[in-house]
């Protein structure tokens, strides 16, 4: 029994076909083996599950064409700024590739994207709070790197029920949001992606999980599914 198989074996594996319109039919040795009485053994064969090594496969395309350094989904600051927040350059942040491009799916032809959209008119952030603002102001790189664009207004500051301030919260517009795979981010998800930022503390800066939920969802749902036949073709 092989005690590892390596990206290396699948790499080399032969592709035989489908088994049941579920599973990838392939064999290969492999180069690691419990015991060297393996290596006599023969060949492996392996049934890999279709649906999920069509997702992983999407998956992985999708991060690389709409997102910028998507895989591993952390960037490393350059330099933690003294209260805890990110001095970052654009390229370290990672962020949305502001691009566009069209593949063939299951469902037909799909469009993959990670788009800035302007908001007209711009939606006020409901219950944006001075918290919330010191924390747009430490790690706007991150926001504005993955679409997001807020203004604050000033007249808010220190006031309570004036020109649509609520309770001493700050006013602010969100301008700009990042469209992902068809879907407009609102302000409810910039206030999520503040939160993961704020655990954080600045010592690394993620991908927003909003991000990651929609392309893995769009990923999974265009995937090859149990029950689909397959050309030989189309089985490697």
């Amino acid at each position: 029994r092989p005690s590892s198989i390596s990206r290396f074996d699948l790499e080399s594996a032969i592709v035989v076909g489908q088994a049941h319109c579920k599973f990838i039919v392939c064999v290969c040795r492999s180069s690691g083996s419990a015991d060297s009485r393996d290596a006599a053994a023969g060949p492996l064969v392996l049934l890999v599950d279709q649906h999920a090594a069509d997702e992983r496969v999407r998956l992985e395309a999708m991060e690389d064409a709409v997102l910028l350094s998507s895989r591993g989904h952390t960037h490393s600051c350059d330099n933690a700024t003294g209260d805890g927040g990110c001095a970052v350059k654009h390229h370290n942040v990672g962020g949305i590739s502001d691009a566009a491009v069209s593949r063939i799916g299951r469902n037909g032809r799909e469009v993959w994207e990670a788009v800035r959209t302007v908001l007209r008119p711009p939606p006020a952030i409901d219950g944006f709070d001075p918290s919330q603002r010191r924390l747009l102001e430490r790690f706007r790189p991150a926001v504005e790197a993955w679409g997001f664009q807020v203004q604050i207004d000033e007249v808010c500051q220190g006031r309570s029920q004036n020109l649509g301030c609520d309770n001493g919260n700050e006013r602010a517009l969100l301008l700009q949001a990042p469209r992902i795979m068809g879907q407009t981010l609102g302000a409810d998800r910039l206030l999520e992606y503040l939160g993961e930022l704020s655990v954080h503390a600045g010592a690394r800066i993620p991908t927003p999980q909003a991000v990651l939920r929609i392309i893995a969802s769009k990923a999974c749902r265009g995937a090859i599914m149990f029950g689909d036949a397959l050309a030989p073709a189309q089985c490697g």
